[in-house]
């Protein structure tokens, strides 16, 4: 994952360093945020952006797995609906960033071996949590040489 991160052109780091902490500081507080990353070929990695909140009723180890799973259905969803993707790299946090206790979660998924079973699972998956269902595109624009 780190190795696809450093790949990043400057610009790009630079894209993608806004995005991640626009999203956290705006996402919702009450419910899960998703936000993904499409690059310009299939051999460059897409990303996944998520923030969960820690709801009082689940205990902390409860929670971070919980976040952990929804990031791995989320890329794999991205896979599903974009299937020349090779490489997704998904993060993971609370959202805001003036959590003391902020963690975060990371992944790489793979997708240069994706099997139909693969497929078929994460269909299942992602119908049953929804995800995507009402997904809307978010266009990112930015300046390589801003003024």
């Amino acid at each position: 994952m780190v190795r696809f991160l450093a790949a990043e052109s400057r610009f790009r780091r630079r894209i993608l360093a806004r995005q991640l902490l626009d999203f956290v500081r705006l996402a919702p507080r009450d419910k899960i945020a998703i936000r993904y990353i499409c690059s310009s070929s299939p051999q460059e990695p897409y990303y996944v952006f998520l923030t969960l909140p820690h709801d009082d009723w689940m205990t902390y180890e409860v929670y971070r797995e919980a976040r952990g799973a929804f990031l791995n259905a989320y890329c794999r969803t991205v896979k599903l609906n974009f299937p020349d993707v090779q490489h997704i790299v998904g993060i993971a946090t609370e959202p805001g960033l003036n959590n003391r206790s902020q963690s975060e979660d990371a992944m790489y998924l793979d997708a240069t071996n994706w099997t139909e079973e693969d497929a078929a699972k994460t269909r299942e998956i992602s119908e049953e949590l929804n995800i995507f269902k009402n997904a809307k595109p978010f266009n990112i624009h930015d300046e390589e040489y801003p003024l």
